[in-house]
């Protein structure tokens, strides 16, 4: 017994070492699939850097992020599968072409975006085939929107809608190396290296931050001309790409949170507006549709530019009116 008690000293160490390996081990095992199956991280959905369109979604994609569902398609869609041509004659064929606001991001799931909405409430009128691409990413401007529409040469299209917000006319593309943080490009390792190296920074930096100073929220900055420029001119050749694929165009223009609370769209806004009338494309300002819903508590917004379901969901009805009254109206 005397002679064992050194022994059994000497163990001792290694055990506790291997006791706590063991609980580091499955610590971090019990982390990673929190965050890969509670909290959604590990599989986000991949970007690819273009040079005419600056960055779009990776094509044939199905992820979960936050606990959404994010599915691209063949053609790089947010969307179901849609086909260059038609693949029937009596088929209706539609186009939304537009930023974040109608991609929705990994914040929201794909059956609540407008477009899955409207292919479900147009599928249920119809037995007629039904297929709605959306062309969208994040900051896109209409620079972006024209190109990534452009690329995808499609054809026998019935209603291309375009929807724009007041920031985009001077949205201009920065083509380049894309950020890993915004638009990854591969899966990373694991969902617990994506959350230090992805999330980490901006957590520490909205941790660390200082108040920013109050500014005037009546302040409209000037347009930028030459921005302005190029982007109503992008917008005048999506327009004329759609007719091409002999679709009925349309413009519509969301109005940020503080456009429905002033009731005024800005000036980026208008001037999108009158050149779409200009041309003759049909268009459609949703700021007394979305500030009389907000009235009746029917709107809401994630944020100052981004609509929340309920929205997507009055965006799918407008959207429907419109295809409706191109496709189905004798």
């Amino acid at each position: 017994m005397t002679l064992s008690e050194p022994s059994e000293r000497r163990r001792w160490p290694r055990r506790v070492l291997i006791a706590l390996g063991v609980v580091v081990v499955l610590g971090l095992l019990g982390l990673e699939a929190y965050l890969r199956w509670g909290v959604g991280l590990g599989d986000p959905p991949l970007w690819v850097a273009d040079p005419e369109v600056e960055y779009k979604l990776a094509a044939n994609q199905d992820c979960r992020r936050w606990g959404n569902r994010i599915v691209v398609n063949e053609l790089g869609m947010r969307s179901g599968p849609f086909s260059r041509t038609r693949d029937t004659d009596d088929g209706v064929r539609v186009v939304i072409v537009g930023d974040s606001v109608m991609n929705g991001g990994t914040l929201m799931d794909q059956s609540d975006l407008a477009a899955e909405v409207l292919r479900a409430r147009l599928q249920a009128m119809t037995d007629r085939s039904i297929e709605v691409g959306n062309v969208s990413a994040g900051s896109w401007g209409p620079v972006n929107m024209a190109a990534a529409f452009d690329q995808l040469e499609l054809e026998a299209l019935d209603v291309v809608i375009v929807v724009v917000s007041s920031h985009d006319l001077t949205d201009m593309p920065g083509y380049g190396p894309l950020n890993e943080r915004e638009h990854p490009t591969a899966k990373p390792f694991s969902a617990t290296t994506e959350a230090l190296v992805r999330y980490g920074p901006p957590l520490w930096r909205y941790l660390t931050r200082k108040p920013a100073p109050e500014s005037d929220s009546d302040f409209q900055p000037r347009i930028n001309m030459p921005a302005a420029e190029k982007s109503l001119s992008a917008l005048r050749g999506l327009f004329d790409s759609a007719r091409t694929t002999r679709a009925e165009a349309i413009l519509v223009v969301h109005p940020d949170a503080n456009e429905v609370t002033s009731g005024q769209l800005h000036a980026n806004g208008r001037a999108m507006l009158a050149e779409a009338e200009r041309l003759g494309v049909q268009t459609v300002d949703m700021l007394p549709l979305l500030r009389e819903g907000a009235k009746e508590d029917r709107v809401h917004y994630r944020d100052v530019i981004h609509p929340s379901e309920d929205t997507h969901t009055l965006y799918a009805q407008v959207f429907e009116a419109l295809v409706v009254e191109a496709c189905f109206d004798e």
